[in-house]
């Protein structure tokens, strides 16, 4: 964050428009314009950059004001905003370029060996292409730091993993108070003494213990379609559409059992927060890393995420269901009656007993389980409340081919 975001970011950004300036290619009216009339969308509204003045323009060594999550927006977003007025073949916006495409992969939450050796090219090459167009400026130390990029994250993982963006987000909470206050006679008291009353709001108004899901993992366990979708993401593959879907119908099912189907904001936010927290490959590009789970309403505009459309889309079929009105009850037809096995019910028991702990040999396996057929149509008869992980839990051999 310090070395990128609030270093070589604003350095470079500086450096780049500069020469686009003089090259008259753009004024920095327009890309003040630019800045200011983009639509960031939900996702960056909260880290709009501010305009450029242009005494922070001509000072290049000096701080470009904007906060790490501001020039993390504004890095992303420029080539968005200005591409169009700016030549292809233009050397400086090539480099621009190739600084973003460095942190594309620094700031990923997950990458592979061959990945992180590229890593380390095009951070060469980005240093040795800044030193060419402009040959009167130096390198700073933290151009430096990133040619350990590649060695720390085989050592250590992902550098998103450990950097102090979260850190610095929990600390804004002591500034605020601190501007508020102005309070310097026993500062670390007045802090603690706040902070602790922020702790206290929480747990009395519930968002803390109400809003408890540490059991994500278990509860993806607990189902047949969530398990492979718990293997993918133990592994560190990216999960398909079709299983990030599954994956929303599993974890909202299980919030709308707990907190029915209008949960509170707080409860959702818990939600996207621990799924992110559990599995670090789902987080998205934001600062809290869960914008694309769920995000608050702001302005009148209603609440976004995949967690919020499925709970969307769950109160559309109950209000359809409620506004059917009344149907006539249709009689359930008539179970059909189980014969009784020919063999002693302790014999059968026996048989049920050694199937839950033997798949070997075959034969044996096949002939219990015609043996105990009728046995097992009685068992899930009376256990009808059972799920069907209960059922492959005292009967396994279900879930082998040709075994039914």
């Amino acid at each position: 964050m310090h070395d990128i975001l609030e270093g070589i970011g604003p350095y470079e950004v500086k450096l780049v428009l500069n020469s686009l300036i003089e090259k008259k290619h753009v004024t920095l009216d327009q890309i003040n314009y630019r800045i200011t009339s983009f639509d960031y969308g939900f996702a960056d509204r909260r880290n709009k950059p501010s305009v450029l003045s242009k005494n922070d323009m001509r000072n290049i060594d000096g701080a470009m004001r904007q906060s790490a999550a501001q020039t993390w927006c504004l890095l992303r977003l420029l080539p968005l905003m200005v591409s169009d007025l700016v030549p292809g073949d233009c050397e400086e916006w090539q480099l621009l370029l190739l600084l973003l495409s460095c942190m594309e992969l620094i700031f990923s939450p997950s990458l592979t060996t061959p990945v992180t050796t590229y890593l380390g090219k095009i951070i060469e090459e980005h240093h040795t292409m800044l030193l060419e167009l402009f040959p009167n400026i130096s390198l700073r130390p933290k151009h430096h730091f990133m040619l350990h990029y590649t060695t720390a994250i085989q050592k250590l993982g992902p550098l998103v993993q450990y950097w102090a963006l979260r850190f610095e987000a929990k600390h804004g909470f002591f500034k605020r108070i601190n501007h508020v206050t102005c309070n310097f006679r026993n500062i670390c008291k007045t802090m603690a003494f706040r902070h602790q009353m922020l702790q206290c709001y929480n747990v009395l108004s519930g968002t803390i213990l109400k809003a408890n899901f540490e059991d994500i993992r278990q509860v993806l366990l607990e189902t047949i379609e969530g398990r492979p979708i718990l293997g993918a993401l133990d592994s560190g593959s990216i999960i398909s559409l079709a299983q990030r879907r599954c994956m929303v119908q599993i974890l909202v099912s299980h919030m709308v059992n707990r907190f029915g189907e209008t949960p509170t904001a707080d409860t959702k936010m818990a939600l996207s927060s621990t799924l992110i927290e559990t599995f670090p490959s789902l987080r998205d590009m934001s600062e809290s890393g869960c914008v694309t789970w769920y995000s608050k309403g702001r302005h009148h505009r209603p609440a976004t995420g995949f967690l919020e459309e499925r709970l969307r889309n769950i109160r559309k079929q109950m209000r359809r269901l409620s506004d059917a009105g009344p149907r006539r009850v249709e009689q359930p037809p008539p179970q059909r009656t189980i014969p009784d096995s020919s063999m002693p019910l302790e014999q059968v028991v026996e048989m049920a007993e050694w199937l839950k702990h033997n798949d070997q040999p075959l034969i044996q396996v096949e002939e219990f389980m015609r043996d105990t057929a009728l046995y097992r149509a009685r068992w899930v008869r009376e256990n009808s409340g059972k799920s069907v992980h209960d059922v492959l839990q005292e009967f396994p051999q279900l879930t082998t081919p040709g075994m039914v």
